[in-house]
């Protein structure tokens, strides 16, 4: 499911964009900070962006991207999808007999009961449908599988050092950072993927998954 829309973002990104000239640029790392993440994790955005403009090569061997481009197109990724969201809502008016004339600014906001009732009914329709199509899958079975490739992943980036340089060819300080790196890393992945894994999938040297978990279900 798409993620909702990031008001703080767009609230950013639309203040840099006034603020940019046209003569403007920025750097990578710079819109990295309006967008509201670390430099790698932008750059795995940027390349999905539509239209984002190519870098310049700036001083100091930096590469720079045109300012008023480069927001723009960063607002135009980051609103992509209130068309479809807006499209969405009119159907569900449309559904519920609904209209915009109809209603009074002070009740526009809220369902009345039968209307609560009949989206009631919809969603448990359209999750009967679902589960049909095999678009549900149990909890075990969802945290299982992740606790296996949390299990897989954390094996190899415990003691990364020693896989990357078995012969002890760098220098001690190189190695420890490479292996600083791999438990942050691993730290930050387990943050991220805590609320599908078991109980006892923990970032810890040597802990096997066993894919206990809740009985109740999640979508896919």
């Amino acid at each position: 499911m798409a993620d909702g829309p990031n008001l703080n973002r767009r609230r950013d990104i639309a203040a840099a964009l006034k603020k940019a000239k046209p003569s403007d640029s920025l750097t990578l790392e710079a819109l990295a900070l309006v967008w509201g993440v670390t430099k790698p994790r932008f750059v795995t955005v940027r390349n999905t962006m539509a239209d984002f403009p190519p870098p310049s090569p700036g001083q100091a061997n930096v590469y720079i991207y045109p300012a008023v481009k480069a927001l723009k197109a960063m607002l135009a990724h980051e609103t992509r999808h209130d068309d479809a969201a807006r499209k969405r809502q009119e159907r569900t008016n449309q559904i519920l007999g609904r209209t915009a004339r109809g209603r009074t600014d002070d009740a526009a906001g809220r369902h009345t009961v039968n209307e609560l009732a009949t989206l009631s009914k919809m969603r448990a329709q359209i999750e009967a449908d679902e589960r049909e199509q095999g678009l549900y899958a149990p909890i075990a079975q969802v945290a299982a599988v992740a606790s296996e490739v949390f299990g897989e992943i954390s094996e190899f980036m415990r003691g990364l050092s020693n896989k990357l340089d078995p012969h002890g060819l760098l220098d001690p300080e190189i190695r420890a950072r490479i292996d600083k790196g791999g438990d942050d890393a691993l730290l930050q992945l387990y943050g991220k993927m805590k609320d599908v894994l078991s109980p006892d999938a923990k970032p810890t040297r040597n802990r096997k998954p066993s894919g206990r978990a809740r009985s109740t279900r999640a979508r896919r």
